[in-house]
């Protein structure tokens, strides 16, 4: 490898920079310095793994280049300077304070001044870091620094007085460095001495106090008496929150205000605090900021102004009492933070406050009005839109109740109560739709009766009479009477699927599956020549077999619509071995008629209704088994298609891999990282499924050339169509 290549692609490091510069690093310089230990961990709980006994023997040091191994390591001194003094009568001299860095990487330097708030001198970076060299022209190195002595550069003399913890450790690691001893008091002139002075004064003083000691320093005294409360009680603001009852509105009202008084100049100012929808208008300043009488007058251009006994100051307010402000009473009921400290300072004279009430008011009892009686017109959706709303909104429909139900209808038979003569025969059939709760009425038509049969009553959403409300699948049950246009009926009998409809717990089968199984064999035989290709149309996956969701697909193809416990039961007779799924030898043993001797009455076949829990775990448990078994195709697929997409991938894949650990084995998430490093993500559970697929069951100590090897020769196999 070049020595260039050691360096960094960074702004500086070349050899050949663009200004004419060399590079401080050294090409081919080396540190030998400890190997840092191994912290990689083996599975979730950090067990090592039985291929840890074929690792390696480690170094306990390793050479490393110097901008690699000193990368943020340097040497921190403090010391300071003295700057000679001309111009004053104070002071002759000062000791401005630096901090002194000595950069391990590129044995480089940079000296820095701490910066001091109002010290009026420009402080900052004082010599940018850049390599320095002695008087003899020999480079700067850490021997030369020592605390207690003197450092030159360029002319000045900085005094090193201490040192960072780093920088000890450092010199007591390398005994060829300079001894270095206890830290140093830095020196003090007469700025820090007046720095010291004022800070053991007590801040805590007050600006009013300190302008009146300076007017009487100078002679004057202060006119002005309230320039001394602004500055004292500057933006420092009582705040209590009221309410006030107002009696004089058609409706009774509790209205919210905030109190504020301003100590800075003794005046209050009121404000409305407006609930959402109040129906009042956005002016909340209820009185404007300014001294308020005790007792409420109107005032006159010509009245005196009032005196401060006359208004209102903070010990007329107390949590929990009433109080007059402008004629109107305000009851006061709590205080922010800053009230509450202001209170309870003992210094201002004035009791604490009492715990915030409790002024909600119980929420009013709006009367709801009554729901118009249903007109018939429309449905019943259709008429409330114009009760809930000014413009009426077109009806949400339940779209998942519109696919569940799609299809499903409810038969039931019914006939007049107290018929008249000539009605006593007359049958009526009743369906309910039950997508979306319309029922329509139709009449067969007899034969010799005199009346012509037919539509009796148009789809659509009616009203049960005697109820007063919509008719419901439960109305039309058998014994029921319900009444359409002044027309009563006795519901007499419904079909089968109806029954089951309404058989909520399912216990027995409602339909005879005999009959059923008959109709399933004549159209599955009957819907191609090929009993191959019937078996593939509904082996969706293409593994060879049908389980439970592909044959409850198949009695959906030809509308069998049928529980759940049916469809068991049925599949349980195609399947003979009783192993949760359908082969195609056992499809074809039920589908394709049975050959017996000439003459000789045909087999008889019986359907076993009992004890489905047992196989319909089965059937759950294979289903899960063949989807598990889709995604390990298709993990291996796609793993195989990204190592062997393109050569060198599988190449690039150890190196990866041995970048991370460099021994053979490496685990299932280090070959995840390794991918995606090379632009290609897989779930953790994908690489977890090709191992175990490819015969590497410790996922924790993976071969990497097995493992490349293993996915060449088995993505040729997986990819091909079965």
């Amino acid at each position: 490898m070049a020595p260039h290549m050691e360096i960094p692609f960074l702004p500086g490091c070349q050899y050949n920079a663009p200004n004419g510069r060399q590079s401080t690093k050294k090409p081919g310089q080396t540190v030998t310095v400890p190997r840092q230990p191994y912290t990689r961990q083996f599975g979730s709980l950090g067990v090592t793994t039985a291929h840890d006994s074929f690792k390696k023997p480690e170094l306990d040091t390793v050479d490393l280049p110097i901008w690699d191994a000193m990368d943020r390591h340097v040497l921190r001194f403090k010391g300071y300077y003295q700057e000679a003094v001309n111009d004053s009568n104070l002071e002759n001299c000062r000791h401005r304070h630096v901090v002194m860095y000595y950069y391990l990487e590129d044995e480089t330097v940079a000296i820095t001044e701490p910066k001091i708030d109002n010290s009026g001198l420009s402080q900052g970076l004082r010599v940018r870091r850049q390599p320095l060299k002695k008087s003899d022209g020999t480079p700067v190195t850490p021997s030369d620094f020592r605390v207690g002595e003197k450092f030159n550069c360029y002319s000045v003399d900085y005094h090193l007085t201490d040192c960072d913890k780093f920088t000890q450790d450092y010199y007591a690691v390398h005994p060829s460095g300079a001894q270095h001893v206890d830290q140093e008091p830095m020196p003090s002139d007469a700025f820090d001495n007046v720095e010291h002075k004022f800070d053991h004064i007590e801040k805590d003083f007050n600006k009013a106090d300190e302008k009146m000691y300076r007017e009487k320093m100078l002679g004057g005294g202060c006119p002005n008496g309230q320039l001394g409360q602004f500055l004292k009680e500057d933006r420092h603001v009582l705040r209590f929150y009221a309410v006030m009852d107002d009696l004089f509105t058609p409706q009774y009202e509790r209205r919210p205000f905030t109190l504020m008084y301003f100590l800075s100049d003794k005046t209050l100012e009121i404000r409305e605090t407006y609930i959402d929808g109040c129906g009042r208008d956005s002016f909340p300043r209820f009185f404007k900021r300014a001294k308020m009488a005790l007792e409420f007058k109107v005032q006159s251009p010509i009245d005196p102004v009032l005196r401060d006994d006359e208004c209102v100051a903070p010990q007329h307010f107390s949590i929990g009492d009433n109080l007059s402000l402008g004629g109107n009473t305000f009851y006061i009921y709590d205080a922010d933070g800053f009230t509450r400290e202001f209170y309870g300072d003992k210094s201002n004279g004035l009791d604490a406050l009492a715990p915030a009430a409790d002024v909600k008011l119980p929420e009013r009892v709006q009367p709801r009005p009554s729901t118009p009686p249903y007109t018939g017109y429309g449905s019943w959706d259709d008429s409330m839109a114009s009760v809930l709303n000014l413009v009426p909104k077109v009806p949400k429909k339940d779209f998942l109740k519109l696919f569940q139900n799609d299809g499903k209808v409810l038969r039931f038979m019914g006939r007049f109560v107290n018929p008249a003569q000539e009605d006593k025969d007359r049958e009526f059939l009743f369906l309910y739709f039950l997508h979306n709760d319309t029922m329509m009425i139709h009449e067969p038509p007899q034969r010799n009766s005199g009346i012509m049969g037919g539509r009796f009553l148009e789809q659509g959403v009616h009203m049960n009479q005697l109820k007063e409300k919509s008719v419901t699948k439960y109305d039309l049950r058998p014994g029921n009477i319900v009444q359409f246009n002044k027309h009563q009926f006795l519901m007499t009998e419904m079909d089968e699927y109806t029954r089951m409809h309404f058989d909520e717990d399912g216990s027995h089968f409602q339909f005879d599956l005999m009959a059923v199984l008959e109709r399933l064999r004549t159209a599955l035989a009957q819907s191609s020549a090929n009993i191959t290709e019937v078996f593939r149309r509904f082996d969706l996956d293409s593994n060879g077999v049908v389980t439970i969701d592909e044959f409850q697909a198949c009695l959906n193809h030809y509308n069998f619509k049928m529980r759940d416990h049916e469809v068991l039961a049925l599949m349980r007779h195609f399947d003979s071995q009783i192993d949760g799924q359908i082969s195609y030898n056992e499809f074809c043993d039920i589908v394709l008629a049975r050959d017996y001797h000439e003459g000789a009455m045909p087999p008889t076949q019986t359907l076993d209704k009992s004890d489905l829990h047992d196989y319909k775990e089965k059937c759950m448990a294979k289903a899960l088994d063949r989807m598990e078994t889709t995604k390990v195709r298709e993990a291996v697929r796609a793993v195989g298609a990204c190592i062997c997409g393109k050569i060198g991938r599988g190449i690039r894949l150890m190196k990866e891999c041995s970048s991370v650990n460099d021994n053979a084995y490496v685990a299932d998430a280090e070959i995840k990282d390794a991918l995606s490093r090379m632009g290609f993500n897989f779930e953790l559970d994908d690489i977890r499924r090709t191992a175990l697929y490819l015969g590497h069951t410790d996922l924790q100590a993976i071969d990497t050339n097995k493992f490349r090897q293993d996915v060449e020769t088995t993505y040729h196999d997986m990819c091909a169509a079965r």
